[in-house]
């Protein structure tokens, strides 16, 4: 199968499990895109390829018991479908994950408030944005029995530092750290 995505790109296709040399498993992976296109149907060009990623959908278990051959039902996934910007987008967090910015930068903004001279370095938009970081997680795993597991994610928490862009927090981190 095509990869479409990345240049020289492999995917594994199956996983072969053998015993004393006869194979008697072999796990098949299905796989599809992400497509962050805006205009799906049509050809996707060179620079649409860093808007698709590729997608774990489904796995199935073939095999052979007691000398027949079976196919059991499927592991399938599901991902949450919030869009995700171009694969070469500055627009995440500190972590990596997606935070819905606009960012030029990925060198943050930098705020100095020392009650004399403020200043503003521009920069990028880092902090985690919750309702972004989700877009393209594995949100539900379906078993082939029938059962499921959901994932919720959270973002992630830094306790006693300041949130970058308020003012007041950097002014009062500033004093804690100087004493003054």
């Amino acid at each position: 199968a095509l990869i479409i995505d990345f240049d020289g790109g492999k995917r594994l296709t199956a996983i072969k499990i053998y015993d004393q040399g006869q194979q008697i498993k072999q796990y098949d992976l299905y796989y599809s895109y992400f497509d962050s296109r805006t205009n799906k149907s049509e050809l996707i060009t060179l620079s649409d390829r860093y808007l698709l990623r590729l997608r774990l959908d489904s796995i199935t278990e073939t095999g052979t018991r007691a000398g027949q051959s079976l196919r059991l039902p499927a592991y399938s996934f599901a991902y949450d479908d919030t869009p995700l910007p171009s694969r070469m987008s500055p627009n995440m967090d500190y972590w990596g994950y997606y935070n819905g910015a606009k960012n030029e930068s990925l060198i943050p903004e930098k705020k100095h408030v020392n009650g004399i001279r403020n200043y503003n370095m521009p920069g990028g938009d880092r902090n985690p944005n919750a309702d972004y970081m989700q877009a393209g997680v594995l949100t539900r795993i379906n078993y082939p029995t029938g059962g499921q597991t959901e994932y919720i994610y959270e973002p992630h928490t830094i306790y006693g530092l300041p949130t970058l862009n308020e003012e007041y927090a950097l002014q009062e981190f500033a004093t804690g750290v100087t004493g003054r």
